[in-house]
């Protein structure tokens, strides 16, 4: 069985099956077996689906069959056609790349803050000036030298125009992979200069093939919950999961039509430093639900999904046009913002939620 309370978000990987991802897998593998792959990628697409470990798939793979050799890096013949980025689980390679010794490689991330323990909110030029003391030298194996740039998006300028200037320019055998769910906020200069591979969330279908996998015991009714409020992703999946997701979503529901003694109730044991997750949860579920209204009203839909058949959302949802449940998406997603950026209370962001959809539902 799968246990969610030891496992973290990297160890729940894709990379034994390409669940989702294998039309991108193909198309890397064709553009590798016809040696036409660029020295720049830029993987885009919705936050925490796969896109990184897609990445660290193709970079293992490079060092294991990209040398232009008979044999591959430890003596083993290369094949000419592959079947997938995968390379034997046995391999020394995945020893090397966890332990963050093997030369021939570069992760550039955000600088982390344990006082917060969360990341820079930017990524900062002194940052992308790693890049040209690790490209002075040479490969140590001759083959090919990968970077990896998370949260691409996060650059500033400043560090956006440095690395355009390595792009300009790319050394032989360098690849460069960024990886972003916000394209829009690299320059043109970059976006133009790079190979573009969208990747889509995951489908119900995928999410289940996941949860199959990993023997998670879950219901129908659950896995539609998963599915639908984590928009197939696999980081916010992993996250509802090991933080009582299912909980906090039954706490929310039950709060409608309910005393406002239960929702009091609910935003005191969402508050303080050590009911963070939950309380991040409790605005994954919120800003989901005034989107779902408004996506399920748009497309005209009679009857909303059994989790929502609530008498309050119903009734909010068959009184409501499609502008005021927008208004209302809109105004919910603007209170839980202002809370985190101006760091207010928790426990009045919970309650006035759940007032304003009440308004709305009453007007």
């Amino acid at each position: 069985m799968f246990d969610l309370d030891t496992t973290t978000q990297s160890d729940f990987k894709l990379t034994e099956r390409c669940v989702g991802h294998e039309k991108q897998e193909q198309h890397l593998l064709t553009l590798f077996e016809q040696n036409s792959l660029p020295h720049a990628f830029i993987f885009s697409g919705p936050d925490g689906i796969g896109k990184s470990m897609i990445a660290m798939q193709l970079t293992k793979f490079l060092f294991k069959y990209g040398i232009e050799e008979e044999e591959g890096l430890f003596g083993e013949a290369a094949p000419r056609e592959f079947s997938s980025l995968s390379i034997p689980d046995e391999d020394k390679l995945h020893h090397y790349m966890s332990v963050g010794t093997y030369a021939d490689f570069l992760h550039i991330q955000r600088e982390y803050d344990a006082k917060t323990n969360k990341r820079d909110a930017t990524l900062k030029v002194e940052a992308i000036r790693k890049i040209e003391p690790f490209l002075r030298k040479k490969s140590s194996t001759g083959g090919w030298r990968v970077i990896i740039i998370e949260d691409a998006e996060c650059m500033n300028r400043s560090a956006q125009n440095g690395l355009l200037k390595i792009l300009e320019e790319p050394p032989e055998n360098v690849m460069i992979i960024l990886i972003t769910h916000r394209i829009g906020q690299l320059i043109t200069t970059i976006r133009s200069r790079s190979h573009v591979l969208e990747f889509d969330g995951l489908s119900q279908t995928h999410i289940q093939a996941i949860i199959s996998d990993k023997d998670l015991n879950i219901s129908a009714e659950q896995n539609e919950i998963l599915s639908q409020i984590t928009g197939g992703s696999v980081g916010d999946m992993v996250s509802f999961l090991k933080e009582n997701g299912f909980e906090v979503f039954d706490k929310i529901i039950k709060c409608f039509g309910r005393s406002g003694s239960d929702i009091y109730a609910l935003s005191n044991s969402l508050s303080g430093a050590q009911n963070d997750k939950q309380y991040r949860q409790f605005v994954m579920i919120v800003v989901w639900l005034s989107r779902a209204l408004c996506f399920f009203k748009a497309r005209d839909t009679q009857q909303l999904p059994s989790m929502l058949q609530v008498k309050q959302i119903e009734n909010l949802y068959d009184s409501s046009t499609l502008d005021k449940l927008v208004e209302l998406s809109d105004r919910t997603q603007n209170l839980l913002n202002t809370t985190e950026r101006a760091n207010l209370d928790r426990r009045d962001a919970v309650r006035n939620a759940f007032l304003m959809i009440h308004q709305y539902s009453t007007k």
